[in-house]
Protein backbone atom coordinates (compact mmCIF):
# COMPACT_ATOMS: atom_id res chain seq x y z
CA UNK A 1 0.00 0.00 0.00
CA UNK A 2 1.37 3.64 -0.63
CA UNK A 3 2.13 5.87 2.05
CA UNK A 4 4.27 8.83 2.41
CA UNK A 5 7.66 8.48 3.93
CA UNK A 6 8.39 11.81 4.86
CA UNK A 7 8.38 12.88 8.62
CA UNK A 8 6.08 15.83 8.68
CA UNK A 9 4.03 17.55 10.71
CA UNK A 10 0.99 14.94 10.59
CA UNK A 11 4.52 11.97 11.97
CA UNK A 12 5.29 14.28 14.74
CA UNK A 13 1.36 14.79 15.92
CA UNK A 14 1.05 10.67 15.60
CA UNK A 15 4.10 10.43 17.88
CA UNK A 16 2.50 13.17 20.49
CA UNK A 17 -0.50 10.12 20.02
CA UNK A 18 1.97 7.79 20.95
CA UNK A 19 3.77 8.81 23.58
CA UNK A 20 0.33 10.04 25.12
CA UNK A 21 -1.52 6.72 24.73
CA UNK A 22 -5.42 6.81 24.50
CA UNK A 23 -5.34 10.10 26.34
CA UNK A 24 -6.66 13.33 24.50
CA UNK A 25 -5.65 15.70 27.07
CA UNK A 26 -1.96 16.68 26.65
CA UNK A 27 -1.78 19.88 28.44
CA UNK A 28 -0.50 18.37 32.01
CA UNK A 29 0.12 15.30 30.61
CA UNK A 30 3.36 13.41 32.98
CA UNK A 31 6.71 13.78 30.94
CA UNK A 32 5.27 16.10 28.73
CA UNK A 33 5.63 19.05 30.14
CA UNK A 34 8.48 21.60 28.90
CA UNK A 35 9.58 18.60 26.06
CA UNK A 36 6.47 17.60 23.61
CA UNK A 37 4.69 20.47 23.14
CA UNK A 38 7.77 23.63 23.15
CA UNK A 39 9.42 21.67 20.16
CA UNK A 40 5.98 21.08 18.26
CA UNK A 41 4.95 24.80 18.69
CA UNK A 42 8.28 26.10 18.40
CA UNK A 43 8.79 24.25 15.40
CA UNK A 44 6.15 24.73 13.59
CA UNK A 45 4.24 27.46 15.13
CA UNK A 46 0.98 25.88 15.96
CA UNK A 47 -1.32 25.79 18.57
CA UNK A 48 -1.84 23.11 21.06
CA UNK A 49 -4.46 23.70 23.54
CA UNK A 50 -6.18 20.73 24.84
CA UNK A 51 -9.57 20.92 22.85
CA UNK A 52 -7.45 21.04 19.57
CA UNK A 53 -5.40 18.53 20.72
CA UNK A 54 -8.67 16.14 21.69
CA UNK A 55 -10.02 17.10 18.46
CA UNK A 56 -7.31 15.60 16.84
CA UNK A 57 -6.28 12.29 18.69
CA UNK A 58 -10.50 11.35 19.07
CA UNK A 59 -11.05 11.02 14.74
CA UNK A 60 -12.19 7.71 14.27
CA UNK A 61 -10.83 5.35 11.43
CA UNK A 62 -13.83 5.56 8.58
CA UNK A 63 -14.27 2.41 6.65
CA UNK A 64 -14.57 4.21 3.28
CA UNK A 65 -10.80 5.26 3.99
CA UNK A 66 -9.87 2.09 5.18
CA UNK A 67 -10.06 0.24 1.73
CA UNK A 68 -8.29 3.12 0.04
CA UNK A 69 -4.96 2.22 -1.71
CA UNK A 70 -3.41 5.10 0.31
CA UNK A 71 -3.27 4.27 3.72
CA UNK A 72 -2.41 7.74 5.77
CA UNK A 73 -0.91 7.88 9.44
CA UNK A 74 -3.80 8.32 12.18
CA UNK A 75 -4.22 11.71 12.42
CA UNK A 76 -3.76 12.26 8.83
CA UNK A 77 -6.61 10.14 8.23
CA UNK A 78 -9.12 12.10 10.39
CA UNK A 79 -8.09 15.22 8.18
CA UNK A 80 -8.45 13.27 4.81
CA UNK A 81 -12.17 12.36 5.92
CA UNK A 82 -12.95 15.41 6.98
CA UNK A 83 -11.87 17.18 3.88
CA UNK A 84 -12.29 14.65 1.53
CA UNK A 85 -15.13 11.98 2.37
CA UNK A 86 -17.95 14.63 1.38
CA UNK A 87 -16.59 14.68 -1.76
CA UNK A 88 -16.04 10.65 -1.94
CA UNK A 89 -19.80 10.62 -0.89
CA UNK A 90 -20.51 12.63 -3.83
CA UNK A 91 -18.73 10.01 -6.36
CA UNK A 92 -16.23 12.90 -7.63
CA UNK A 93 -13.69 9.99 -6.85
CA UNK A 94 -13.34 5.87 -6.22
CA UNK A 95 -9.98 6.07 -4.59
CA UNK A 96 -7.36 8.24 -2.73
CA UNK A 97 -4.16 6.29 -4.78
CA UNK A 98 -0.78 8.71 -3.04
CA UNK A 99 0.62 12.08 -1.31
CA UNK A 100 1.77 13.45 -4.35
CA UNK A 101 3.03 16.84 -2.68
CA UNK A 102 3.48 17.83 1.18
CA UNK A 103 3.90 21.31 1.83
CA UNK A 104 3.28 23.99 4.53
CA UNK A 105 -0.34 25.30 3.73
CA UNK A 106 -1.74 22.37 1.55
CA UNK A 107 -0.63 18.79 0.41
CA UNK A 108 -1.94 17.21 -2.59
CA UNK A 109 -3.23 13.96 -3.26
CA UNK A 110 -3.57 11.81 -6.76
CA UNK A 111 -7.27 10.30 -6.78
CA UNK A 112 -8.89 7.65 -8.75
CA UNK A 113 -11.73 9.89 -11.19
CA UNK A 114 -14.71 8.33 -12.24
CA UNK A 115 -17.45 9.38 -15.43
CA UNK A 116 -18.03 12.55 -12.72
CA UNK A 117 -15.53 14.18 -14.63
CA UNK A 118 -14.71 11.95 -17.30
CA UNK A 119 -11.09 12.04 -16.18
CA UNK A 120 -8.87 9.01 -15.16
CA UNK A 121 -7.04 10.88 -11.51
CA UNK A 122 -7.88 13.96 -10.25
CA UNK A 123 -6.26 16.30 -8.24
CA UNK A 124 -7.11 16.81 -4.26
CA UNK A 125 -5.76 19.89 -2.15
CA UNK A 126 -6.07 19.43 1.15
CA UNK A 127 -5.22 22.63 3.28
CA UNK A 128 -3.30 21.67 6.15
CA UNK A 129 -5.70 22.65 9.24
CA UNK A 130 -5.67 26.11 10.84
CA UNK A 131 -3.32 25.10 13.28
CA UNK A 132 -0.92 24.06 10.65
CA UNK A 133 -0.99 27.42 8.52
CA UNK A 134 0.92 30.08 9.92
CA UNK A 135 -1.34 33.71 8.85
CA UNK A 136 1.36 35.56 10.03
CA UNK A 137 2.17 36.67 6.09
CA UNK A 138 -1.12 36.72 5.00
CA UNK A 139 -1.71 40.52 5.01
CA UNK A 140 0.98 41.15 2.92
CA UNK A 141 -1.52 39.65 0.03
CA UNK A 142 -5.05 40.50 1.89
CA UNK A 143 -4.40 44.42 1.40
CA UNK A 144 -7.17 45.97 -0.77
CA UNK A 145 -9.40 42.54 -1.35
CA UNK A 146 -12.58 41.54 -0.32
CA UNK A 147 -13.52 38.62 2.40
CA UNK A 148 -15.06 36.01 0.82
CA UNK A 149 -17.39 33.37 2.12
CA UNK A 150 -17.62 29.25 1.74
CA UNK A 151 -19.60 30.43 -1.64
CA UNK A 152 -17.58 33.39 -2.96
CA UNK A 153 -19.01 35.69 -2.04
CA UNK A 154 -18.04 39.05 -0.52
CA UNK A 155 -18.59 39.34 3.37
CA UNK A 156 -20.61 41.85 4.62
CA UNK A 157 -21.80 40.43 8.21
CA UNK A 158 -20.59 42.96 10.91
CA UNK A 159 -20.34 39.86 13.06
CA UNK A 160 -17.12 37.86 10.56
CA UNK A 161 -15.54 41.44 9.93
CA UNK A 162 -15.47 42.20 13.80
CA UNK A 163 -14.09 38.46 14.31
CA UNK A 164 -11.66 38.80 11.90
CA UNK A 165 -10.45 42.27 13.38
CA UNK A 166 -10.44 41.00 16.62
CA UNK A 167 -8.58 37.72 15.55
CA UNK A 168 -10.37 35.42 17.32
CA UNK A 169 -10.72 31.80 16.14
CA UNK A 170 -13.98 32.30 14.27
CA UNK A 171 -12.41 35.46 12.75
CA UNK A 172 -9.59 32.93 11.62
CA UNK A 173 -11.65 30.29 10.07
CA UNK A 174 -13.06 33.09 8.23
CA UNK A 175 -10.06 33.88 6.56
CA UNK A 176 -9.74 30.54 5.76
CA UNK A 177 -12.33 30.03 3.76
CA UNK A 178 -11.66 33.27 1.99
CA UNK A 179 -8.63 32.38 1.23
CA UNK A 180 -9.23 28.73 -0.07
CA UNK A 181 -12.34 30.85 -1.58
CA UNK A 182 -9.74 33.56 -3.48
CA UNK A 183 -7.79 30.49 -4.97
CA UNK A 184 -10.88 28.55 -6.01
CA UNK A 185 -12.05 32.63 -7.57
CA UNK A 186 -9.04 32.61 -9.57
CA UNK A 187 -8.41 29.51 -10.86
CA UNK A 188 -11.81 29.72 -12.53
CA UNK A 189 -10.77 32.97 -14.06
CA UNK A 190 -7.58 31.94 -15.31
CA UNK A 191 -8.87 28.60 -16.95
CA UNK A 192 -11.43 30.06 -18.58
CA UNK A 193 -9.04 32.38 -20.24
CA UNK A 194 -7.05 30.27 -21.39
CA UNK A 195 -3.91 30.31 -19.51
CA UNK A 196 -1.89 27.47 -18.53
CA UNK A 197 -3.54 26.62 -14.73
CA UNK A 198 -5.31 23.07 -13.82
CA UNK A 199 -9.13 23.02 -14.61
CA UNK A 200 -11.24 23.47 -11.48
CA UNK A 201 -13.83 21.22 -10.19
CA UNK A 202 -15.23 21.36 -6.85
CA UNK A 203 -14.18 22.84 -3.86
CA UNK A 204 -15.35 22.26 0.04
CA UNK A 205 -14.71 23.74 3.19
CA UNK A 206 -10.58 22.52 3.74
CA UNK A 207 -9.86 21.01 0.18
CA UNK A 208 -10.50 21.50 -3.29
CA UNK A 209 -10.34 19.47 -6.76
CA UNK A 210 -8.70 20.60 -9.78
CA UNK A 211 -7.54 18.22 -12.77
CA UNK A 212 -4.50 16.46 -12.25
CA UNK A 213 -1.03 16.10 -14.64
CA UNK A 214 0.85 13.49 -14.92
CA UNK A 215 0.19 10.41 -15.22
CA UNK A 216 -0.72 6.71 -13.64
CA UNK A 217 2.99 6.36 -12.08
CA UNK A 218 3.88 9.89 -11.07
CA UNK A 219 2.84 13.57 -10.87
CA UNK A 220 4.38 16.25 -12.88
CA UNK A 221 7.38 17.62 -11.40
CA UNK A 222 8.07 21.12 -10.54
CA UNK A 223 10.46 23.26 -12.62
CA UNK A 224 12.79 23.45 -9.74
CA UNK A 225 13.63 19.58 -9.99
CA UNK A 226 13.69 19.47 -13.72
CA UNK A 227 16.86 20.65 -15.37
CA UNK A 228 15.81 22.14 -19.06
CA UNK A 229 18.28 22.08 -22.00
CA UNK A 230 18.55 25.88 -23.57
CA UNK A 231 16.10 24.74 -26.63
CA UNK A 232 13.92 23.78 -24.90
CA UNK A 233 14.00 26.80 -21.92
CA UNK A 234 13.89 29.76 -23.83
CA UNK A 235 10.49 28.22 -25.23
CA UNK A 236 8.79 27.47 -21.58
CA UNK A 237 9.79 31.13 -20.84
CA UNK A 238 8.21 32.73 -23.32
CA UNK A 239 5.22 30.54 -22.56
CA UNK A 240 5.61 31.66 -18.49
CA UNK A 241 5.95 35.35 -19.55
CA UNK A 242 2.78 35.34 -21.62
CA UNK A 243 0.81 33.65 -18.55
CA UNK A 244 2.51 36.25 -16.18
CA UNK A 245 1.70 38.83 -18.76
CA UNK A 246 -1.85 37.95 -19.79
CA UNK A 247 -2.57 37.82 -15.72
CA UNK A 248 -1.58 41.20 -15.04
CA UNK A 249 -4.33 41.99 -18.16
CA UNK A 250 -6.97 40.28 -16.08
CA UNK A 251 -6.02 42.44 -13.01
CA UNK A 252 -4.41 39.44 -11.41
CA UNK A 253 -0.62 39.12 -10.09
CA UNK A 254 0.02 35.35 -8.46
CA UNK A 255 1.67 36.53 -5.86
CA UNK A 256 3.94 33.57 -5.11
CA UNK A 257 5.11 32.29 -8.30
CA UNK A 258 8.48 30.81 -8.93
CA UNK A 259 9.81 27.37 -10.25
CA UNK A 260 8.62 25.58 -7.10
CA UNK A 261 4.59 26.00 -7.94
CA UNK A 262 4.87 25.36 -11.81
CA UNK A 263 4.53 22.11 -12.73
CA UNK A 264 6.11 20.76 -16.27
CA UNK A 265 5.06 17.81 -18.21
CA UNK A 266 5.84 16.24 -21.54
CA UNK A 267 6.99 19.93 -22.61
CA UNK A 268 4.40 21.44 -21.19
CA UNK A 269 4.21 24.17 -18.22
CA UNK A 270 1.23 24.21 -15.79
CA UNK A 271 0.97 26.90 -13.05
CA UNK A 272 -0.52 26.40 -9.70
CA UNK A 273 -1.42 27.59 -5.92
CA UNK A 274 -3.54 30.99 -6.07
CA UNK A 275 -4.59 31.52 -2.61
CA UNK A 276 -2.59 34.72 -2.33
CA UNK A 277 -3.32 35.94 -5.67
CA UNK A 278 -3.59 39.74 -5.79
CA UNK A 279 -5.28 42.59 -7.61
CA UNK A 280 -2.32 44.99 -8.68
CA UNK A 281 -4.36 47.79 -8.96
CA UNK A 282 -5.98 47.43 -5.34
CA UNK A 283 -2.61 46.08 -3.15
CA UNK A 284 -0.17 49.20 -2.60
CA UNK A 285 2.44 46.28 -2.83
CA UNK A 286 1.07 45.49 -5.95
CA UNK A 287 4.52 46.16 -8.00
CA UNK A 288 7.14 44.62 -5.25
CA UNK A 289 4.98 41.65 -5.85
CA UNK A 290 4.79 41.52 -9.34
CA UNK A 291 8.41 41.84 -9.66
CA UNK A 292 9.39 39.42 -7.52
CA UNK A 293 6.95 37.05 -9.30
CA UNK A 294 8.92 37.59 -12.65
CA UNK A 295 12.33 37.98 -11.31
CA UNK A 296 12.19 34.59 -9.43
CA UNK A 297 10.81 33.00 -13.37
CA UNK A 298 13.20 34.74 -14.86
CA UNK A 299 16.45 33.86 -12.63
CA UNK A 300 15.31 30.38 -12.82
CA UNK A 301 15.09 29.79 -16.93
CA UNK A 302 18.72 32.18 -16.61
CA UNK A 303 20.22 28.97 -14.83
CA UNK A 304 18.60 26.61 -17.86
CA UNK A 305 20.73 28.80 -20.51
CA UNK A 306 17.39 31.24 -20.89
CA UNK A 307 18.61 34.56 -20.50
CA UNK A 308 16.12 37.20 -19.21
CA UNK A 309 15.71 40.27 -17.06
CA UNK A 310 13.64 40.02 -14.58
CA UNK A 311 13.06 43.51 -13.25
CA UNK A 312 13.11 44.89 -16.98
CA UNK A 313 10.44 42.86 -17.94
CA UNK A 314 8.52 43.72 -15.32
CA UNK A 315 8.62 47.15 -15.44
CA UNK A 316 8.09 46.25 -18.78
CA UNK A 317 4.78 44.46 -18.10
CA UNK A 318 3.58 46.78 -15.50
CA UNK A 319 3.82 50.07 -17.54
CA UNK A 320 2.02 48.65 -20.59
CA UNK A 321 -1.07 48.09 -18.60
CA UNK A 322 -1.07 51.53 -17.42
CA UNK A 323 0.41 50.54 -14.07
CA UNK A 324 2.72 53.29 -12.65
CA UNK A 325 5.75 52.28 -10.25
CA UNK A 326 5.50 54.75 -6.98
CA UNK A 327 8.96 55.83 -5.68
CA UNK A 328 10.25 53.47 -2.14
CA UNK A 329 10.71 57.51 -0.53
CA UNK A 330 8.74 60.75 -0.47
CA UNK A 331 11.33 63.06 -1.49
CA UNK A 332 9.62 65.08 0.91
CA UNK A 333 11.57 63.21 3.86
CA UNK A 334 14.93 63.63 2.41
CA UNK A 335 18.00 66.44 2.65
CA UNK A 336 18.69 67.61 -0.86
CA UNK A 337 22.56 68.14 0.81
CA UNK A 338 22.61 64.18 2.67
CA UNK A 339 24.56 62.40 0.27
CA UNK A 340 22.64 59.32 1.56
CA UNK A 341 19.72 61.10 1.14
CA UNK A 342 20.66 61.78 -2.61
CA UNK A 343 21.76 58.32 -3.39
CA UNK A 344 18.48 57.00 -1.75
CA UNK A 345 16.63 58.87 -4.35
CA UNK A 346 18.64 58.63 -7.28
CA UNK A 347 17.83 54.30 -6.50
CA UNK A 348 13.71 55.43 -6.11
CA UNK A 349 14.29 57.30 -9.55
CA UNK A 350 16.14 54.26 -11.20
CA UNK A 351 13.20 52.02 -10.24
CA UNK A 352 10.51 54.48 -11.67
Amino acid sequence: MARSKNLDEFDLFEEAAEIEGSRPHIRNAPGNKGRLRPRLKDKYDIITEPEVAHEIFAQKDDLRFLEFTYQPSRVERGWLIDALGGFYDEKWFDDVLQIVKGGKEASVYQCKGNATTDAAFIAAKMYRPRIFRSLRNDSLYRQGRALLDEDGLVVKNAGKLKAVHKGTGFGKDVLHTSWIEHEVRTMKTLHEAGLDVPCFYASGSNALLMEYIGDADAAAPALIDVELDPAEARPLLQRALHNVESMLRLGIVHGDLSAYNILYWEGSITLIDFPQAIDPEKNPNGFDIFERDVVRICEYFTRQGARADGRELARKFWRARGHHILPMVDPAFLDPEDEQDLALWQTAKDRI
